[in-house]
């Protein structure tokens, strides 16, 4: 049994149940909205990546916050690399209206023009994010998995209720679409990664920091991460390896069954 303030990632029978989670079955309101009270300092994103041919990278998120006294607002980030040097790095907010719409039984978020939708489950998505709001940069995409979803246990690291939790909707999938820079389309096509993340409190207030990569090396997905707990949540790291070629899952292993290693690498 965990000690009060102490916090842990919950793996547990009884926290599956609770939250209504499977070990090895993903469904589709996993994707969707998952913080739908309005108070202040919960927050929610919808997070996506492109490695692709020809030196481009693509990466694109939309926030759904509450600020203040728990107004909900939107934010979209995007940001567009070719060779290794920065093309875009951009951030709009948009005010709660009746033009920003978040899904409550499936990925479906849209704000204003922008949108980042499933089309087929947890199998395909379609991020469009509209040149006109973003000062002539955009993207117009499609991802199709070519894994399987993955979780760790419930996704959620918990501190007597406070939370930090992800999903990863596209450990690996193919990307194809557009990117727009200065108004000018190039066709793209590469691997892609996807995963949302959400809480209730601000994640300061209870993690420290951690680290992620994801990798798509010779037909293996990999995803990877070390989140660590605030000394005064009980300090503990949450280390995490996933890697799966195809449908097969290779390694699904977390907490003791891994070591972090820092430094010189």
């Amino acid at each position: 049994m965990a000690q009060p303030n102490q916090g842990r990632l919950l793996t547990d029978d009884a926290s599956m149940s609770e939250l209504g989670l499977h070990r090895s079955e993903f469904e589709e309101w996993e994707d969707a909205l998952r913080s739908p009270n309005t108070e202040s300092g919960e927050y929610e994103w919808w997070y996506a990546d492109g490695h692709l041919q020809d030196g481009w990278f693509v990466q694109v998120a939309f926030f759904y916050n509450s600020e203040g006294a728990g107004t909900k607002a939107g934010l979209i980030d995007l940001n567009i690399a070719k060779d290794r040097e920065k093309v875009c790095d951009l951030h709009k907010r948009f005010e709660l209206s009746a033009n920003l719409h978040v899904g409550k039984d499936k990925c479906d978020v849209r704000f204003e023009k922008s949108s980042f939708r499933s089309i087929d489950g947890l199998r395909k998505y379609h991020i469009h994010v509209d040149p006109d709001e973003m000062e002539g940069f955009g993207a117009d995409v499609t991802i199709t998995a070519t894994t399987p979803s993955y979780r760790p246990g419930t996704g959620r690291w918990d501190v007597d209720g406070r939370h930090f939790s992800w999903f990863v909707a596209v450990p690996g999938g193919q990307l194809t679409g557009e990117i727009i820079t200065n108004g000018t389309k190039t066709k793209v096509e590469g691997n892609a990664y996807h995963d949302h993340n959400w809480g209730n409190v601000p994640m300061e207030n209870i993690l420290d920091n951690w680290l992620w990569g994801r990798a798509d090396v010779h037909g293996l997905t990999i995803v990877s991460a070390s989140v660590r707990f605030r000394q005064d949540c009980g300090g503990r790291e949450v280390p995490l390896l996933f890697i799966v070629q195809g449908d097969e899952v290779l390694v699904n292993a977390v907490n003791e069954q891994l070591v972090c290693l820092e430094g010189v690498k």
